[in-house]
């Protein structure tokens, strides 16, 4: 009877092909970049754990195929400046987008300064005093809290914060007056 379940055993692991066991990274290049991906560095902290740089084109979509695991990964083109960020479909694929930066906080009105306070990337904050019109940006954004106020600190004029997360409008707010306050967060 052992030697029946060890033969069984054994058919059943040779069965099993490798493809079962490998992993697919489906990836969709959304800009107008070329573009290289590659697993992030913590990944490669085993030196067992395979590099590999897979290049896309604007509008393509690759699928690398491997029995390594790879939940995070970085992505760099040579022709420009701009951040990129992957986001996973309900599809299954890394769908890759390019923007300016990763959080920008803007600072408007008509007043000619303000105290400002904003989270910063690592969850802290900071303060200090601001012209207006003004932009605070980040090319890399640790934390998921975005805040910013910015305080009138004159007698007449108004203020506008905004937040903006990978180029688009997260939140704002405004007000008008004497020392003022406009406040706003994700």
């Amino acid at each position: 009877m052992n030697k029946l379940l060890l033969l069984f055993s054994l058919l059943f692991l040779f069965s099993c092909s490798e493809e079962e066991f490998s992993n697919l990274h489906t990836f969709k290049n959304n800009t107008e970049y070329n573009i290289t991906i590659f697993p992030h560095e913590i990944n490669q902290e085993s030196t067992d754990s395979p590099y590999f740089e897979l290049a896309v084109a604007p509008g393509e979509e690759k699928t690398y195929r491997t029995n390594e695991f790879y939940g995070i990964f970085d992505v760099k083109s040579s022709e420009t400046e701009k951040v990129f960020g992957i986001d996973f479909n309900s599809q299954g694929v890394n769908v890759i987008t390019a923007f300016n930066y990763k959080v920008r906080y803007s600072i408007t009105g008509n007043a000619s300064s303000a105290d400002v306070t904003y989270g910063t990337s690592s969850g802290g904050t900071r303060q200090y005093t601001v012209n207006i019109p003004s932009n605070i940006s980040f090319r890399e954004f640790n934390d998921d809290f975005k805040y910013i106020s910015a305080q009138n600190n004159q007698e007449h004029g108004g203020v506008t914060v905004e937040i903006f997360y990978e180029d688009i409008s997260i939140a704002y707010d405004g007000c008008s007056g004497a020392y003022c306050i406009a406040m706003a967060s994700n």
